[in-house]
């Protein structure tokens, strides 16, 4: 061990050398692998309570790649995100590079490719590469999906490039075939006996993962696990615990590579689709909850969703894909404004729960005066809480929010569907000082190549509005409106009046999602004769008066009354169990409920 802990006094630099390498090669030889593990968790746990030199937690880290066992990579997976948490950056990244260490061993080779029958179930299994480098995939995809330390998200990048590399497959191709399926049926279940009781894991219609405890010979589900299954099958039971966490680990990270894909356009050929989605528990059921676009030659030329046997349309017809078709996300910018209402019926009709916001998706698109722009002023000049624009666009990968840089204030956001970086600016306004008060004015924002080309001096390198794809436009707008209808005070210019509101039509997709998603639900909630949509407003009309509620900020008027009810205090009516997305939507929700209280209270009343 003392040979050990020479070699690692010498690890340095951000990541280790060949001659390193060797040096610790030599110096495990003699070593089983047991005891290897052992002297290089002891110094991770020594670290947390007393110093240790950094070298040694830099080779503690590197040279566990050398010796990974099932559990490894998990191990490391779970250090990382602790480190990073701690700000611990450099020692984060040494757990990183031992994962893509692992990560990139020898892969299998892969299977045949399945003939073109057009069923996505029917497919030939691709040969799974190692457990040990496959599970390590998976803790760098869970990292991938959880931090947003840029030069931590770099290094992860980095990581899973070069064993796709070493597999011949793009990144996402390679997270693809190496999603946890934690031996679920091809229904999403997976059971265990325990005595006389059966413990039952499953996929839930709501996006999550939940273990229940049957009595098998009465079928009755049990509250809780009883003690003779805690305590005589505790085996059992603790695997059981442990694989639905693992679910809901994987769950949420290919929740958000889905989510990814759809912003990013990302296609699968009909052959990769129906290996990744065809079979595999997971990613079928969530496949079964979304919509797809199939295009042909780069033209959207059908829409689909996948009942589990087959791709339909929204009568349920059969859907053909062409040989040569590919696969995407269906991004509701780039469908009709009739043909996204027949998806948002199918969705409710069928009661699905999407994993993320599609069909229900706020969209905005390039106005017709911005095409030959390069500058869009949609939200110029609006006052913002910046420590709120803050935490809602660092989760939504901007950067360069925190303060003065080289270009002053500026956001700025990599586009995942064209090569280009998103940029907006924002001057401090008021309490610049108070980080807890502060508050800014947004700029413009503009769209530059990525990455930016020399340009003779005096060129303007930004991209017209009318360029940039509807996907990224909407999807950049999205974000902003976001922070305008959560953070928002109002415009510069009214709030040195002393007025404060948020213009109307700075919201209008959040408006337009709210009224489509509540036209879907009137009829589920049995107020569809009671209730009417005009513009901005649901209106209830009860006693001979018309209350509008405004789809935007959530205040009810009183038609003829130029005054704002006041319904601080007051019960809301429950907000509907069934919601056609997951992830919630706080002031979606505030509305609905306002809506239910009016029409109950108008019930109560004669409504009419």
């Amino acid at each position: 061990m003392l040979v050990l802990a020479g070699v690692a006094r010498q690890a340095k630099g951000s990541q280790p050398t060949a001659k390193w390498l060797r040096m610790w090669g030599d110096a495990i030889a003699p070593l089983s692998p047991e005891e290897v593990r052992a002297w290089c968790r002891l110094q991770w746990e020594r670290a947390t309570s007393q110093p240790v030199e950094e070298s040694t937690l830099l080779a503690s880290f590197w040279g566990m790649a050398a010796v990974a066992a099932p559990g490894t990579a998990s191990m490391l997976g779970d250090w990382a995100g602790r480190l990073i948490k701690g700000g611990q950056h450099k020692l984060a990244h040494a757990a990183i590079h031992a994962l893509g260490m692992i990560a990139a061993g020898d892969p299998s080779e892969p299977g045949a490719e399945p003939d073109g029958a057009n069923d996505p179930t029917v497919t030939e299994d691709i040969a799974p590469g190692p457990a040990l480098t496959d599970e390590a995939i998976g803790q760098l995809q869970r990292l991938k999906a959880r931090i947003r330390h840029r030069q931590t998200a770099r290094r992860l990048d980095q990581a899973l490039a070069a064993v796709a590399t070493a597999r011949g497959l793009g990144p996402e191709e390679l997270q693809d075939l190496v999603v946890e399926d934690a031996d679920l049926a091809v229904d999403g279940s997976r059971s265990w006996p325990a005595g006389k009781f059966d413990l039952y894991l499953f996929l839930t219609d709501d996006g999550d993962v939940e273990l229940a405890v049957f009595e098998r010979a009465s079928g009755k589900a049990m509250g809780g696990p009883p003690k003779s299954v805690r305590n005589d099958h505790f085996g059992a039971y603790n695997e059981a615990k442990a694989v639905q966490k693992i679910l809901a680990e994987t769950l949420a990270t290919q929740k958000h590579r889905l989510e990814l894909a759809m912003e990013s356009q990302r296609s699968w050929t009909w052959t990769a689709w129906r290996q990744v989605f065809g079979r595999h528990p997971l990613m079928r059921h969530l496949a079964q909850r979304l919509v797809w676009a199939v295009y042909l030659e780069g033209k959207l030329i059908d829409t689909a969703a996948f009942t589990g046997e087959e791709l339909v349309d929204r009568t349920g017809d059969h859907v053909q894909v062409p040989a040569k078709g590919e696969l995407r996300l269906l991004h509701p910018v780039l469908v009709s404004a009739d043909a996204l209402r027949g998806w948002q019926g199918y969705v409710v009709g069928k009661r699905l729960i999407q994993p993320f916001k599609q069909t229900f998706r706020e969209v905005y698109r390039v106005a017709a005066e911005e095409q030959e722009r390069k500058r869009s002023l949609r939200f110029e000049g609006m006052v913002v809480r910046h420590r709120q624009m803050y935490a809602l666009l660092r989760g939504r990968a901007w950067s360069g929010m925190g303060g003065i840089g080289p270009m002053g204030y500026m956001g700025l956001k990599e586009l995942a569907s064209q090569p280009l970086t998103a940029a907006f600016g924002f001057k401090q306004f008021r309490h610049y000082q108070d980080r807890q008060r502060r508050q800014v004015t947004l700029g413009g924002v503009e769209f530059l190549p990525t990455p930016l080309p020399e340009v003779p001096g005096g060129a303007d390198p930004r991209v017209l509005l009318g360029a940039v794809s509807p996907v990224s436009y909407s999807e950049v707008m999205r974000d902003l409106a976001l922070v305008v209808g959560v953070a928002g005070l109002g415009a510069e210019d009214d709030l040195r009046e002393g007025e404060s509101r948020v213009p109307e039509a700075l919201l209008a997709g959040q408006v337009e999602m709210r009224s489509n998603l509540i036209r879907e639900l009137l009829p589920l909630l049995g107020l569809g004769e009671h209730v009417q949509l005009e513009g901005r407003h649901a209106l209830v009309t009860f006693a001979g008066h018309t209350f509008r509620l405004h789809l935007s900020n959530g205040e009810v008027t009183l038609d003829g009354e130029d005054r704002t009810l006041d319904l601080d205090g007051i019960e809301r009516g429950d907000v509907p169990l069934y919601m056609p997305f997951e992830g919630g939507d706080a002031a979606t929700s505030a509305i609905l409920g306002t809506l239910m209280w009016l029409a109950k209270f108008g019930q109560g009343r004669g409504l009419r």
